[in-house]
């Protein structure tokens, strides 16, 4: 049986009464800093808890040392968050887990850091670990060096929730609940300009959980517009800046898609041609925008992400040339798409 199954049959954080009597040595290759709220449990009792599901374990199997950071926040009263970094023999790795209490998440890392420290006492029978009538929880991993896990357990928690996988997606890398991107994009536009507009954009991002805001400049290079029976028209380009955000609503392996919405502002510019004296204008460009996002993490760094969207134009200005007619006035409604290459730090 792999350990998965076993893991998945039955294991649990439950501490029997003996328990607060198993050896020191259960836990002696563990160093372990913890960091919770008042009111949260204390390192002993995570300790206690390992002690716990280690009973009988042959400490001498694997000497070496597992170092743990363990940090523990709340939200609100209903949502904990645990962040674990592990380094074991230069291998490296981190897990962030969600639950309901911080009861619940200490009976996840209880069960965790119990099976890096011996993944084989976990597979022992134990009636101490009974499960039955819990919530199942699903713990994935991933650490730098050792490539991905995932384990599913029943955790011995009475208040215990489904705990959600939250950052494990990145190839090689766990994403931090908290990140920074910077993308650069080509565009395809309809409707602002004259023909079909192309151009290039820049984008700086911030994750946090599933949102992502972002801060982003896009130019689309000039298009013609001619008059109709005549040789004078303008050329038309636009220049602007948006401020957005996006929800990835849905997490599929390296996949991420969702919504998002911004307002953009800046300002379209004409130069005309084919008169007399030709002259230059600008006009303000303000149009929110709401579309949606796929974002492809190809590695820990790299991403490739494809977005669609529509704009309405607050203002839709008149370019004219004086004593000849209209020139052009942008569409009530455009569209964008765009293909982007970005690094994440």
């Amino acid at each position: 049986m792999t350990l998965l199954a076993l893991l998945g049959a039955g294991a649990t954080c439950a501490v029997s009464p003996a328990a607060a009597q198993a050896p020191a040595a259960a836990t002696a290759r563990l160093a372990l800093e913890w960091d919770a709220p008042a009111g949260c449990p204390d390192r002993g009792a995570v300790l206690t808890q390992v002690a716990g599901l280690l009973q009988g374990s042959d400490s001498s199997a694997d000497p070496s040392l597992v170092a743990v950071r363990a940090t523990v926040t709340s939200s609100t009263e209903a949502a904990w968050q645990l962040r674990l970094e592990t380094s074991r023999a230069g291998a490296t790795g981190e897990r962030h887990l969600e639950g309901g209490s911080c009861a619940a998440l200490v009976d996840a890392a209880a069960l965790i850091l119990a099976w890096l420290l011996d993944p084989e006492a976990l597979a022992r029978p134990d009636e101490a670990r009974d499960g039955e009538g819990r919530d199942p929880i699903v713990v994935t991993s991933a650490d730098r060096g050792g490539g991905a896990t995932a384990q599913a357990a029943r955790l011995d928690a009475p208040d215990a929730r489904p705990l959600r996988e939250r950052a494990p997606r990145r190839r090689g890398e766990v994403a931090r609940s908290i990140g920074a991107q910077v993308r650069v994009a080509g565009v395809a536009d309809v409707g602002s300009l004259p023909a079909v507009g192309f151009g290039v954009e820049a984008v700086a991002a911030l994750s946090t959980g599933r949102l992502r805001w972002e801060l982003a400049v896009v130019h689309l290079f000039e298009r013609r517009a001619t008059l109709e029976n005549r040789s004078a028209g303008g050329d038309i380009d636009l220049t602007a800046g948006s401020l957005g955000v996006c929800h990835a609503s849905v997490r599929a392996g390296d996949v991420d898609l969702g919504p998002c919405g911004a307002i953009e502002i800046g300002a379209l510019d004409g130069r005309g041609f084919g008169v007399e004296t030709p002259g230059e204008g600008g006009a303000w460009w303000i149009a929110p925008r709401v579309g949606a996002m796929a974002s492809w993490h190809v590695s820990s760094a790299l991403a490739l992400g494809l977005d669609a969207s529509i704009a309405i134009p607050i203002s839709r200005p008149r370019f004219l040339l004086t004593n000849v007619g209209d020139v052009y006035t942008p569409s009530p409604i455009t569209a964008r798409l765009g293909a982007s290459l970005g690094l994440s730090f």
